[in-house]
């Protein structure tokens, strides 16, 4: 049996990664603050809203947008990381309906802190935030110093 380098163990483990970072990974969020309002059944329900994971394009466009909102690239990350239903879609009706002025309006039915709290699971879903932190192995360099 051939034993693999280093380079071609480190080559595997780059190729899975690319890969992992190309797919949209799909998730389901509950927002609980809808559970005030009365459904045809006279109950009221969190609204569930699917979600996927951004590129690193879309991460970009969530970081640099410019808004008066201080909430605005929260907002906007939601906004287009949204799939079942469409939250642009969903503004995108509202506003042909004469409801709101603006399609991101849509945005105003959900409680600050379901904001912040989605935001952030989708930047950490879409690799930009994570528990895991990046940790200093081999301190060598110091030991050179004596």
């Amino acid at each position: 049996m051939e034993k693999k380098s280093t380079l071609q163990i480190f080559a595997a483990k780059a190729s899975a990664a690319m890969k992992r970072k190309k797919s949209f990974v799909q998730y389901t969020l509950s927002f609980p603050s809808f559970e005030k309002l009365e459904d045809e059944n006279g109950e009221g329900q969190p609204l569930e809203i699917k979600f996927r994971t951004l590129s690193d394009a879309e991460i970009n466009d969530c970081l640099a947008y410019e808004s008066d909102d201080p909430n605005g690239a929260d907002k906007y990350a939601m906004y287009i990381a949204s799939v079942e239903p469409s939250l642009k879609k969903l503004g995108q009706t509202l506003k042909e309906a004469g409801d709101i002025v603006h399609p991101m309006e849509v945005m105003e039915m959900f409680e600050r802190h379901e904001i912040t709290e989605a935001a952030m699971i989708i930047m950490e879903k879409s690799g930009v935030l994570s528990k895991n932190k990046v940790t200093v192995v081999d301190k060598g360099l110091e030991n050179l110093k004596n």
